[in-house]
């Protein structure tokens, strides 16, 4: 089973592609090769290695999806990631309690940054 974003298993890896993770065969030796969904559902990269979905195996803290393009990838799972936006709003709110507020509210903005670029990413790869 592919272990992803790790990339543990020697049967995929990911390639940051944008805000979602494409997923990319590993057993391709020269370079990475995007998997792309085939008409009965598997995924495939241009040199004929296969993947089905039921050997998706993701952190849980990620999911996977299918582009428009049909390109197979990975992205922070939405539920994740609206709680690590909402965190990052009231971080903001309490940095003034911090002995350097300054620092506090700019590592909060980072990590609202940072929580809104997987929101997006999620929204663009069609994950509800």
């Amino acid at each position: 089973m592919a272990k992803l974003p790790q990339g543990s298993d020697s049967r995929m890896i990911c390639v940051f592609r944008g805000l979602m993770h494409a997923i990319a065969c590993g057993t391709c030796a020269t370079e990475p090769r995007l998997l792309r969904v085939l008409s009965n559902g598997i995924f495939e990269c241009p040199d004929g290695h296969q993947l089905a979905p039921q050997e998706i195996d993701l952190d849980g803290s990620h999911v996977w999806a299918v582009i428009a393009s049909g390109i197979l990838g990975c992205v922070v799972d939405p539920a994740r990631a609206v709680e690590a936006l909402g965190e990052a709003v009231d971080d903001v709110g309490s940095g003034g309690k911090c002995p350097d507020p300054a620092y506090a509210v700019r590592a909060a903005f980072c990590g609202g940054f940072d929580a809104f670029a997987d929101v997006v990413g999620v929204c663009r790869a069609g994950v509800a």
